[in-house]
């Protein structure tokens, strides 16, 4: 199996950094740089594992990270900071492996709940002029028309991705993936993932939870944070929140919050 993964610092490599997208591989390296520091080398955070997702179905995937942290961490006892999808695959790891997760990060969650995710596309559409908003349905319209890898696809998503860099950050630090989007992981996972949504899965599955949770959020995300944290109420999770002003999707490229985000995982990983 493919184990595909950049480490920062040293062992013992206790933090796990989970990508979104799902596809999104690369994009948590800015977080892994600021926690682990400019030159590289973990201070006050253990050793980081940023792992890639290479498969294009929920129980793949999940079993791919229970290798990664089988090869990468000794104690079998490890933090997994997750952004957006990979927030919901820190939960579905947690709760099918409890005794290897010391703790869960969620930044940037998905809503739970249906009712919360409608709300997802207004937010976004009132953020944009009406021909970003034209271009936004048009693009969509194509992903949910294509089937299979196609040019129209993966143009479809570089429009989307430019579009809801504009809708859902605040002033997002400039960032460059050196890995490509797997348009292809994209397209067969999340549907699945979303499934468990459309279904009402979730607030079983938050009822399981056996480990502390913290949830880092931006205010001004589309993505609803009432969306995370009225269900984790509901299903009895105890869980620390720490809503960030002038902070959108992605809080750890935010101007205005990303020494905050570095400073809560900080803080909640020290705390054990």
């Amino acid at each position: 199996m493919h184990t595909g993964a950049r480490l920062y610092g040293k062992a013992p490599f206790e933090l796990f950094l989970l990508h979104g997208g799902p596809g999104a591989a690369g994009s948590m390296r800015p977080l892994a740089e600021l926690l682990a520091g400019s030159n590289g080398k973990a201070s006050r955070a253990p050793g980081i594992v940023e792992a890639f997702q290479t498969q294009n179905s929920i129980d793949p995937v999940t079993l791919e990270l229970r290798h990664q942290i089988e090869l990468y961490s000794a104690t079998r006892s490890v933090t997994l900071i997750g952004h957006s999808w990979g927030a919901w695959l820190a939960i579905l790891y947690a709760t099918r492996y409890p005794t290897d997760v010391r703790r869960i990060i969620l930044i940037s969650t998905p809503p739970f709940e249906v009712r919360y995710a409608d709300m997802i596309t207004i937010r976004r559409e009132a953020r944009l002029d009406a021909e970003q908003r034209t271009a936004f349905k048009r693009a969509v319209a194509t992903l949910e028309s294509c089937e299979g890898h196609t040019p129209q696809q993966q143009a479809a998503l570089r429009e989307v991705e430019r579009l809801t860099n504009i809708s859902d950050n605040v002033e997002a630090i400039p960032f460059v993936n050196d890995m490509p989007f797997d348009a292809a992981a994209y397209t067969a996972l999340w549907p699945e993932a979303v499934r468990l949504r459309n279904d009402g899965r979730w607030h079983d599955i938050l009822r399981t939870i056996d480990c502390p949770v913290t949830v880092i959020h931006g205010r001004e995300d589309p993505h609803p944070a009432e969306g995370v944290t009225e269900p984790l109420t509901r299903a009895g999770v105890e869980f620390d929140a720490h809503i960030l002003d002038l902070c959108g999707h992605t809080p750890f490229l935010e101007r205005h919050a990303a020494t905050e985000v570095k400073q809560i995982i900080l803080s909640s990983i020290n705390s054990r």
